[in-house]
């Protein structure tokens, strides 16, 4: 009865630490601060294709979004670093990533989010309704909260946050907004 038990421990054990090595290795395949933005392509709301090598340049936010539910979070994120930050100090990219049915049409959800988006933030919002830009990422799908990232000028992360623009958040985003 005890080799059993010590048995089953080392099951548990090992099923724990094997969790613990998945979500690590999910971790560090997301976008992490110190490591250049992750390759990705998609269009933006002009209807233009874009890639990664579009970011380097200026101190960017790119605020990540991957399920409708967000779009409260990021609209605080965008108006409050805007306040903050004028346009020609910080880069503001979204890149709206939902992994919807095939059935709905990219055009539809396109002119959804342009009814929302001031028509001069077309070209830096970013839109993807297949998924493919969460894959490419490495992040979670449907998620309620926004992933945001501070880029240097050369495209390498330099905060990472997931959340709500808030006094945990905050400090974090302005000091790298700040450098």
């Amino acid at each position: 009865m005890q080799s059993h038990d010590i048995t089953r421990r080392g099951v548990l054990a090992a099923t724990a630490a094997g969790a613990v090595l998945s979500i690590a290795g999910l971790a560090q395949a997301a976008p992490r601060v110190g490591r250049t933005f992750p390759r990705f392509s998609t269009t933006t709301l002009e209807g233009n294709s874009t890639t990664h090598r579009n970011l380097p340049g200026r101190v960017t936010l790119v605020v990540v979004v991957t399920s409708p539910s967000a779009s409260d979070m990021l609209n605080k994120w965008m108006r409050e670093t805007q306040a903050s930050f004028p346009d020609a100090v910080v880069r503001r990219v979204v890149l709206l990533a939902f992994d919807l049915a095939f059935i709905v049409p990219t055009a539809i959800v396109r002119d959804r989010a342009r009814a929302k988006v001031p028509r001069k933030y077309w070209k830096d919002t970013m839109l993807d309704v297949h998924g493919d830009l969460v894959e490419q990422l490495k992040l979670e799908s449907g998620s309620d909260k926004p992933f945001v990232y501070v880029l240097d000028k050369t495209g390498r992360v330099t905060a990472a946050v997931r959340g709500a623009l808030d006094n945990r958040t905050r400090p974090v985003v302005w000091s790298a907004l700040r450098r």
